[in-house]
Formats: C-alpha cells, sequence, structure tokens
C-alpha cells in the first residue's frame, strides 16, 4: 500500500527483543562428549543434544569452559584407558 508505514517498536519491544536474543544460545553434546554453542533459533543436528540452555552467549561460553577440561573424544579416552588398564594388568 502507498503512504503506509510500520509504527516504530516501543521502547519495551525492543527491549525485551534483545534481551530474548541475549538468551538465544545453547550448548549442545555428541555421543563423544564434544559441545558446541549454537544458536537456539536452529534446528539440534542429529547426533547431538541440548545440555545447557537457553542462556545467554556468554552463560553458555562459561558453562562450556567448566565443563569441557578434557578435549579428547570420549572414544579415544576409552582406548587410552582400556590400553592402560590392559598394560597395567600384564597385557
Amino acid at each position: 500500500m502507498s503512504g503506509s508505514t510500520t509504527p516504530p517498536e516501543s521502547a519495551h519491544e525492543s527491549t525485551s527483543g534483545a534481551a530474548h536474543a541475549a538468551q538465544d544460545f545453547i550448548v549442545l553434546i555428541n555421543e563423544e562428549e564434544q559441545y558446541s554453542l549454537w544458536s537456539a533459533s536452529i534446528a539440534i543436528p542429529a547426533g547431538w543434544r541440548t545440555i545447557y540452555g537457553p542462556a545467554a552467549k556468554q552463560a553458555c561460553l562459561d558453562y562450556v569452559d567448566e565443563v569441557w577440561k578434557d578435549l579428547t573424544p570420549r572414544s579415544v579416552r576409552l582406548r587410552l584407558q582400556d590400553a592402560a588398564d590392559r598394560a597395567r594388568n600384564g597385557g
């Protein structure tokens, strides 16, 4: 339509939109116990599940920093542990 305009957002709508965007992140984990920061607005890919969030991006990053101490994939950690156990038990 000619001459029509969209009214500007109210301060409340603008603020709540920004607050929602600030909490638009989740942390995913896969079977290898690897973590990924993900937008909450995007479908979770196969093989991943939500472990934290939705929350602010920094809160998600802090969570990953707190819990992901060993970046070695789970399958490699298990193989290394199995090899160490066999060596300890003579074979």
